[in-house]
């Protein structure tokens, strides 16, 4: 408990290159919101620890990240050098650049080791770890598999507090290393305010979307798959990809096909007004630790059609119409009963009550709660 009037001090540590993104995911709109939001409240004082290669020779945050503008603290190894040294070893400590602060808080699952200061650390996701997730069995899939482990194991012994963005991960992290339930907080995630733009009932037409890209991991295969269903019963409806996280081979299927339209990247803003003027978000991913892209769907007035797996259920509840995502002519089914306008306007109606209770300001306070 800090004392009356004094301020709390928490050096934040993250991987600076996420924040410079161009092309922000939903992890690195996590880190943004998460501190801009915890540097509102007056009785807190930010300070960006960051290795000695990611800032300027002034020590400063390179202007066109999204943290430029915050104090910052210099650390002695450079990033790659760090997270081989810490990864491995565990070592050196860092208390040195942290010892007049009260917590050090990574809203990123990057690991610094550290050994007098409190730490609350994020996980966001580890579908390579999961043992019921298929395994990349490449040696670039191996090492990825055995980094992760031992990143995560650092983490869950050295935090103080764990924080994650679900309960389904919460539980996987007591399930896989064995954490007590007690030192795990569950912040969730956010959306945009931008993305409240409720207009009862949005614009009816063929245009189904999907967002991130044409991954195994966030289901490609399986929209890959309905394009070409779609495409032999000669459907009207068409699928507008939106996103950048391509696999190769998924992304020359879907360039082959006639009702497929590759978006690329759209911001926030842009990206809300092609909700808005859609008719479904289809989410067919195979693993999920919240789904910041259902809940911006609900709130821009679009029904939601998913899988019920992972943290999916959890997030959007009875608000989103499931499916079987594997039965292509199931999930047909569902996009055309869309058609019928009291069928549409009760599921627009209930995913923008949901989406209301996502807010960045919520998940903040949360943090701010534990930190204080």
């Amino acid at each position: 408990m800090k004392k009356k009037g004094k301020k709390i001090k928490i050096g934040v540590f993250t991987d600076l290159r996420f924040t410079s993104l161009e092309t922000p995911t939903g992890v690195t709109k996590h880190i943004i919101n998460m501190i801009q939001g915890l540097a509102k409240y007056p009785d807190v004082e930010i300070i960006i620890l960051a290795t000695k290669d990611q800032l300027t020779k002034e020590g400063e945050i390179p202007g066109n990240n999204s943290l430029a503008g915050f104090k910052a603290r210099r650390l002695p190894l450079s990033w790659h050098i760090a997270y081989f040294l810490w990864l491995f070893t565990g070592l050196p400590y860092m208390d040195k650049y942290a010892k007049d602060l009260d917590w050090v808080y990574c809203p990123k699952n990057d690991f610094i080791p550290l050994k007098k200061v409190k730490t609350a650390i994020t996980i966001h996701g580890a579908h390579e770890i999961d043992p019921d997730y298929p395994k990349d069995k490449s040696i670039k899939g191996r090492l990825t598999q055995i980094k992760s482990r031992l990143s995560y194991k650092r983490i869950c012994k050295q935090s103080t507090i764990l924080l994650t963005v679900s309960n389904f991960l919460k539980e996987q992290m007591i399930k896989w290393f064995n954490v007590s339930a007690n030192k795990i907080v569950v912040t969730g995630n956010g959306i945009e305010s931008v993305f409240f733009v409720n207009k009862g009932e949005n614009k009816i037409n063929k245009q189904l979307i999907t967002v991130g890209g044409l991954n195994y991991l966030d289901g490609g295969d399986r929209i890959i798959k309905l394009a070409e269903y779609m495409t032999k019963i000669k459907s009207e409806y068409y699928i507008l990809v939106v996103g950048n996280q391509h696999e190769e081979l998924l992304l020359k299927k879907a360039q082959s096909l006639p009702n497929i339209r590759i978006a690329g990247y759209k911001p926030t803003k842009e990206l809300a007004e092609i909700m808005q003027d859609s008719y479904a978000l289809l989410f067919l991913t195979r693993y999920e630790t919240f789904g910041i892209t259902a809940i911006e769907a609900m709130a821009s007035g679009l029904p939601v059609i998913t899988c019920n797996s992972t943290a999916v259920p959890e997030i959007v509840g009875d608000a989103a119409i499931y499916v079987n995502p594997d039965k292509i002519v199931d999930i047909y089914t569902k996009i055309e009963r869309l058609d019928n306008i009291e069928y549409r306007k009760s599921f627009i109606v209930k995913g923008y009550k949901k989406s209301k209770s996502y807010t960045w300001d919520s998940c903040v306070l949360k943090l701010k709660e534990v930190l204080t």
